[in-house]
């Protein structure tokens, strides 16, 4: 909810206001009895305070909402990031590499040095759960941008695929092309998060 809309739902209440402070100067300056005087002051009270209180009550109700959106937003980040660093630490150990930059690129170079085991396998497929767990979580309360929702799933995707061609083909090359996917996945998907 952005200020705008705030101020166009602000408008009735400021027009009742208005009317408030309009029938209170009309019942002064017009009428002399001093019954309808005091109905009057009584009608733009009321006209002057409920919008103010429901004003009041809308625009700290956008305040809470922008700060838990940004709150969630920041959790669901930091979460994004954690996953996929551990994605990064597992195709470090499975090549066997600090600087995952060489690997990048030339992946078909380093087929030989691929040794990926089953407990790497169970990380990685915990952590596409998880990450499955947040696009769901993401689409329902809509705070990951389409490019975002776009680099993650296809992350996702590519990371069921490595895990699917370990368990079924185990080809090397294959392998190789996957996981270079994933670690220019994770850097798209790093770029925007910032």
């Amino acid at each position: 909810m952005k200020m705008t809309y705030f101020i166009f739902k602000s408008v009735p209440y400021i027009l009742s206001v208005v009317g408030g402070g309009v029938v209170i100067w009309f019942s002064y300056k017009y009428i002399h009895s001093e019954r309808l005087i005091d109905l009057m002051t009584n009608v733009s009270a009321s006209l002057l305070s409920i919008p103010l209180v429901f004003l009041f009550y809308e625009y700290s109700n956008y305040r809470i909402q922008s700060r838990v959106s940004q709150y969630e937003k920041n959790k669901l980040y930091a979460e994004i990031k954690t996953l996929t660093n551990r994605i990064l630490n597992q195709v470090r150990h499975v090549l066997g590499l600090k600087d995952i930059n060489k690997f990048i690129n030339d992946s078909l170079k380093y087929t030989n040095k691929i040794n990926i085991k089953d407990k790497q396998i169970t990380i990685l497929e915990n952590t596409a759960h998880r990450l499955e767990k947040i696009l769901y979580k993401s689409e329902r309360i809509q705070n990951l941008e389409v490019q975002q929702i776009q680099i993650l799933s296809y992350l996702i995707q590519t990371l069921n695929e490595t895990i699917n061609e370990y368990k079924f083909h185990n080809n090397k090359k294959e392998l190789a092309k996957y996981l270079a996917t994933l670690v220019l996945c994770i850097d798209d998907l790093e770029q925007t998060i910032k």
